[in-house]
């Protein structure tokens, strides 16, 4: 059961950081925080961030110009 917990913490991340967006009225183009400072703001690893924003990134959220550099679209 822990390795479902595991699996599903970057979906949770993911709603996290769009409500972030939402809830900081970013707009488009604006760069977001990098994963570091999701990590440390939610508690999880760096590597989770980066899924959460893959998941972002691939339902069309933000684009991930390179690993420093997240805009919201």
């Amino acid at each position: 059961m822990p390795e479902n917990n595991i699996v599903l913490k970057h979906i949770e991340i993911a709603k996290k950081i769009y409500k972030y967006i939402i809830d900081n009225k970013i707009l488009k183009g604006d760069k977001l925080p990098g994963g570091r400072t999701f990590a440390v703001k939610y508690n999880v690893s760096k590597n989770t961030v980066y899924e959460a924003l893959e998941l972002l990134q691939a339902d069309g959220y933000v684009v991930i110009k390179k690993v420093s550099t997240i805009n919201y679209l």
